[in-house]
Protein backbone atom coordinates (compact mmCIF):
# COMPACT_ATOMS: atom_id res chain seq x y z
CA UNK A 1 0.00 0.00 0.00
CA UNK A 2 1.35 3.41 -0.97
CA UNK A 3 2.21 5.91 1.76
CA UNK A 4 -0.57 8.28 0.68
CA UNK A 5 -3.15 5.50 1.14
CA UNK A 6 -1.77 4.68 4.58
CA UNK A 7 -1.98 8.35 5.59
CA UNK A 8 -5.55 8.65 4.37
CA UNK A 9 -6.67 5.53 6.24
CA UNK A 10 -4.71 6.15 9.42
CA UNK A 11 -5.03 9.92 9.78
CA UNK A 12 -7.91 10.88 7.42
CA UNK A 13 -5.64 13.28 5.58
CA UNK A 14 -5.49 13.59 1.81
CA UNK A 15 -3.39 15.58 -0.65
CA UNK A 16 -1.34 18.63 0.27
CA UNK A 17 -1.50 21.87 -1.69
CA UNK A 18 0.76 24.70 -2.74
CA UNK A 19 -1.00 27.99 -3.38
CA UNK A 20 0.37 30.42 -5.94
CA UNK A 21 -0.56 32.93 -8.63
CA UNK A 22 -1.33 31.54 -12.09
CA UNK A 23 1.39 33.81 -13.52
CA UNK A 24 4.00 31.64 -11.80
CA UNK A 25 2.91 28.47 -13.59
CA UNK A 26 4.92 29.14 -16.76
CA UNK A 27 8.15 29.28 -14.75
CA UNK A 28 7.21 26.33 -12.53
CA UNK A 29 6.45 24.13 -15.54
CA UNK A 30 9.53 25.30 -17.42
CA UNK A 31 11.81 24.54 -14.46
CA UNK A 32 9.95 21.41 -13.38
CA UNK A 33 10.17 22.54 -9.74
CA UNK A 34 8.63 24.82 -7.15
CA UNK A 35 11.47 26.63 -5.39
CA UNK A 36 11.55 27.92 -1.84
CA UNK A 37 11.30 31.68 -1.47
CA UNK A 38 14.85 31.86 -0.10
CA UNK A 39 16.25 29.98 -3.10
CA UNK A 40 14.32 32.09 -5.63
CA UNK A 41 15.71 35.26 -4.07
CA UNK A 42 19.18 33.71 -3.97
CA UNK A 43 19.21 32.95 -7.70
CA UNK A 44 17.42 36.18 -8.62
CA UNK A 45 14.32 34.48 -9.96
CA UNK A 46 11.36 36.78 -10.66
CA UNK A 47 7.97 35.59 -9.40
CA UNK A 48 4.51 36.95 -8.57
CA UNK A 49 4.39 37.19 -4.80
CA UNK A 50 0.89 36.92 -3.30
CA UNK A 51 2.02 36.65 0.30
CA UNK A 52 1.51 39.08 3.17
CA UNK A 53 4.86 40.81 3.65
CA UNK A 54 4.70 41.10 7.44
CA UNK A 55 3.92 37.39 7.65
CA UNK A 56 6.80 36.61 5.33
CA UNK A 57 9.25 38.64 7.40
CA UNK A 58 8.27 36.60 10.45
CA UNK A 59 8.72 33.35 8.52
CA UNK A 60 12.12 34.46 7.23
CA UNK A 61 13.29 35.07 10.80
CA UNK A 62 11.94 31.83 12.24
CA UNK A 63 14.60 29.12 12.29
CA UNK A 64 14.20 25.43 13.00
CA UNK A 65 16.33 24.54 15.99
CA UNK A 66 17.87 21.27 14.82
CA UNK A 67 18.89 22.52 11.37
CA UNK A 68 19.26 26.29 11.71
CA UNK A 69 17.26 26.68 8.50
CA UNK A 70 14.59 29.35 8.19
CA UNK A 71 11.05 28.66 7.03
CA UNK A 72 11.87 30.52 3.82
CA UNK A 73 14.24 27.73 2.88
CA UNK A 74 11.27 25.39 2.53
CA UNK A 75 8.46 25.13 0.00
CA UNK A 76 5.21 25.36 2.01
CA UNK A 77 2.30 23.02 1.43
CA UNK A 78 -0.93 22.88 3.42
CA UNK A 79 -3.14 19.96 4.42
CA UNK A 80 -6.32 21.99 4.98
CA UNK A 81 -8.68 23.52 2.43
CA UNK A 82 -10.18 27.00 2.83
CA UNK A 83 -7.61 28.27 5.29
CA UNK A 84 -7.60 31.83 6.68
CA UNK A 85 -4.99 32.77 4.09
CA UNK A 86 -7.31 31.68 1.28
CA UNK A 87 -10.04 33.83 2.81
CA UNK A 88 -7.69 36.83 2.95
CA UNK A 89 -6.94 36.40 -0.76
CA UNK A 90 -10.53 35.99 -1.95
CA UNK A 91 -10.37 39.12 -4.11
CA UNK A 92 -7.65 37.36 -6.12
CA UNK A 93 -9.71 34.23 -6.79
CA UNK A 94 -9.34 34.47 -10.56
CA UNK A 95 -5.55 34.28 -10.39
CA UNK A 96 -5.23 32.08 -7.29
CA UNK A 97 -4.49 28.43 -8.03
CA UNK A 98 -3.75 25.31 -5.99
CA UNK A 99 -1.23 22.69 -7.03
CA UNK A 100 -2.25 19.43 -5.37
CA UNK A 101 0.46 16.94 -4.47
CA UNK A 102 0.35 13.35 -3.28
CA UNK A 103 1.74 12.78 0.22
CA UNK A 104 3.92 10.09 -1.35
CA UNK A 105 6.40 12.96 -1.71
CA UNK A 106 7.29 12.46 1.97
CA UNK A 107 9.27 9.36 0.95
CA UNK A 108 11.43 11.25 -1.55
CA UNK A 109 12.38 14.63 -0.06
CA UNK A 110 13.72 16.34 3.04
CA UNK A 111 10.48 17.31 4.77
CA UNK A 112 9.31 18.94 7.99
CA UNK A 113 5.83 18.73 9.51
CA UNK A 114 4.29 21.54 11.56
CA UNK A 115 1.25 20.90 13.75
CA UNK A 116 -0.20 24.33 12.90
CA UNK A 117 0.55 27.70 11.35
CA UNK A 118 4.34 27.66 11.16
CA UNK A 119 4.83 31.24 12.32
CA UNK A 120 2.43 31.05 15.27
CA UNK A 121 3.75 30.74 18.83
CA UNK A 122 3.29 27.24 20.22
CA UNK A 123 3.50 25.45 16.89
CA UNK A 124 5.59 22.28 17.01
CA UNK A 125 7.85 21.02 14.22
CA UNK A 126 8.98 17.51 13.44
CA UNK A 127 11.45 16.36 10.81
CA UNK A 128 9.67 13.64 8.87
CA UNK A 129 11.18 10.18 9.19
CA UNK A 130 8.19 7.85 9.10
CA UNK A 131 4.40 7.87 9.13
CA UNK A 132 4.16 8.06 12.94
CA UNK A 133 5.57 11.60 12.76
CA UNK A 134 2.15 12.68 11.49
CA UNK A 135 0.64 11.95 14.89
CA UNK A 136 1.20 15.59 15.84
CA UNK A 137 -1.44 16.65 13.28
CA UNK A 138 -5.07 17.27 14.22
CA UNK A 139 -7.05 15.94 11.27
CA UNK A 140 -10.37 17.12 12.69
CA UNK A 141 -9.11 20.72 12.84
CA UNK A 142 -7.40 20.47 9.45
CA UNK A 143 -10.59 19.25 7.79
CA UNK A 144 -12.84 21.72 9.61
CA UNK A 145 -14.41 24.70 7.86
CA UNK A 146 -15.73 26.21 11.11
CA UNK A 147 -12.83 27.64 13.03
CA UNK A 148 -13.29 31.42 13.14
CA UNK A 149 -14.22 31.56 16.84
CA UNK A 150 -11.49 29.20 18.09
CA UNK A 151 -7.89 30.42 17.72
CA UNK A 152 -6.39 27.02 18.57
CA UNK A 153 -8.41 25.17 15.94
CA UNK A 154 -7.54 27.98 13.52
CA UNK A 155 -3.83 27.44 14.27
CA UNK A 156 -4.05 23.66 13.82
CA UNK A 157 -6.11 24.08 10.64
CA UNK A 158 -3.06 25.66 9.02
CA UNK A 159 -0.68 22.72 9.59
CA UNK A 160 2.10 22.63 7.00
CA UNK A 161 4.23 20.16 5.12
CA UNK A 162 7.54 21.89 4.33
CA UNK A 163 9.89 20.63 1.61
CA UNK A 164 13.49 21.78 1.76
CA UNK A 165 14.82 23.96 -1.06
CA UNK A 166 12.73 22.76 -4.02
CA UNK A 167 9.80 20.50 -4.84
CA UNK A 168 9.88 18.64 -8.18
CA UNK A 169 6.58 18.08 -9.96
CA UNK A 170 6.90 14.30 -9.76
CA UNK A 171 4.03 13.99 -7.28
CA UNK A 172 1.77 16.68 -8.76
CA UNK A 173 -1.68 15.12 -9.17
CA UNK A 174 -3.95 17.95 -10.26
CA UNK A 175 -4.46 21.71 -10.24
CA UNK A 176 -7.50 23.59 -8.95
CA UNK A 177 -8.55 26.98 -10.32
CA UNK A 178 -11.54 29.27 -9.92
CA UNK A 179 -12.98 29.71 -13.41
CA UNK A 180 -13.40 27.95 -16.73
CA UNK A 181 -11.33 30.64 -18.44
CA UNK A 182 -8.37 30.02 -16.11
CA UNK A 183 -8.78 26.26 -16.50
CA UNK A 184 -8.38 26.64 -20.26
CA UNK A 185 -5.26 28.79 -19.78
CA UNK A 186 -3.70 26.21 -17.47
CA UNK A 187 -4.51 23.31 -19.80
CA UNK A 188 -2.74 25.14 -22.61
CA UNK A 189 0.35 25.32 -20.40
CA UNK A 190 0.15 21.68 -19.31
CA UNK A 191 -0.02 20.67 -22.97
CA UNK A 192 2.85 22.96 -23.92
CA UNK A 193 5.15 21.64 -21.20
CA UNK A 194 3.79 18.07 -21.26
CA UNK A 195 2.76 18.20 -17.63
CA UNK A 196 0.60 15.17 -16.96
CA UNK A 197 -2.00 16.33 -14.46
CA UNK A 198 -5.68 17.13 -14.43
CA UNK A 199 -7.07 20.66 -14.08
CA UNK A 200 -10.35 21.32 -12.30
CA UNK A 201 -12.58 24.22 -11.43
CA UNK A 202 -12.86 24.02 -7.68
CA UNK A 203 -15.14 26.68 -6.27
CA UNK A 204 -15.36 24.60 -3.09
CA UNK A 205 -11.73 25.43 -2.37
CA UNK A 206 -12.37 29.17 -2.51
CA UNK A 207 -14.17 31.75 -0.43
CA UNK A 208 -16.65 33.86 -2.35
CA UNK A 209 -15.65 37.46 -2.97
CA UNK A 210 -17.13 40.05 -0.65
CA UNK A 211 -19.69 42.38 -2.22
Amino acid sequence: MRLSQQIRRRYELGEVMHMTDKENLHSIFEEGHIYSKFYMIEIGKVFKDISNQSVQEARANLKLGWSGRSLHQYVPLYWGRKTPNVSALRLKNESLIFLMFSTNLLEDYDCVISDGNARTAGTRFRQYKNITDLEILDAKAINSVKYAKDEEIKRRKQAELLVYRKLPLKHLIYIICYSEMVRNEIEMLTNKYRIHCRVYRGAGNYYFKSD
